[in-house]
């Protein structure tokens, strides 16, 4: 296989091309446009999932039910309308806080993680990884796993704590963390009635296509890196 760089943009999201990284919604001073060297060393990221134990972590897909009666149900200055129940559990990639987002006071922290084969850190060390501005981008020199895989088995959540507990929990969680989270896909409408919409599918991309949930309950199932 010909050596190529390949960068993504995830919500799930998704939005690619050979040698670029799209700077849509990209706000870091970067060259997007300029390939990385084929000796690039590996992201502080690769290194730590290369040093944990290989194999797959989570064997299952997130499980979703439609609720039939859609209301909105008043959460502080907000309103959340619940599309899905939403059960993922998943190996922790990365994790963003944000303060400044316009959204960061009801949802402050942002989740990418992996299921199947995106759960094993043989497949993750091959991966770069990050995150700004609640979107999710990934690179790759030669795909560890098919594109599609990688794009089907991964996601970023954007993440309503349901109470202060939550919150805390949060704010614990570090990558490497295989987790369980229960709670509500919802959309959320603001006090001039924009509605920020959650997807309801990991086969969507692009803006749009990352999932909002309303975290119920949380738990932490084994820690692989501390």
């Amino acid at each position: 296989m010909a050596r190529q760089l390949l960068i993504s943009l995830l919500c799930s999201c998704l939005w690619s091309v050979a040698w670029a990284e799209n700077p849509l919604k990209q706000l870091e001073n970067i060259d997007f446009y300029k390939p990385l060297p084929a000796n690039h060393a590996p992201s502080s990221q690769q290194r730590f999932f290369a040093a944990l134990p290989q194999g797959e972590q989570v064997y299952d897909a997130p499980e979703q039910h439609r609720i039939n009666t859609f209301r909105w149900i008043k959460k502080g200055h907000y309103q959340l309308g619940f599309t899905d129940t939403f059960i993922v559990r998943g190996l922790v990639l990365s994790k963003r806080h944000y303060l400044g987002d316009p959204k960061a006071d009801i949802a402050p922290y942002d989740l990418v993680v992996g299921w199947q084969r995106m759960s094993d850190p043989s497949v993750i060390k091959q991966i770069n990884i990050r995150q700004n501005n609640r979107f999710y981008y990934w690179h790759v020199n030669e795909f560890p796993i098919p594109r599609d895989e990688i794009e089907l088995s991964s996601t970023n959540l954007h993440l309503v704590p349901n109470s202060p507990k939550i919150a805390e929990q949060l704010e614990g969680l570090q990558r490497g963390d295989v987790v369980s989270l229960v709670g509500y896909l919802t959309d959320i409408k603001d006090e001039d009635e924009f509605i920020w919409a959650t997807s309801r599918s990991r086969k969507d991309s692009g803006d749009g296509a990352c999932e909002i949930v309303l975290v119920k309950q949380l738990s932490v199932i084994k820690h692989l890196g501390h």
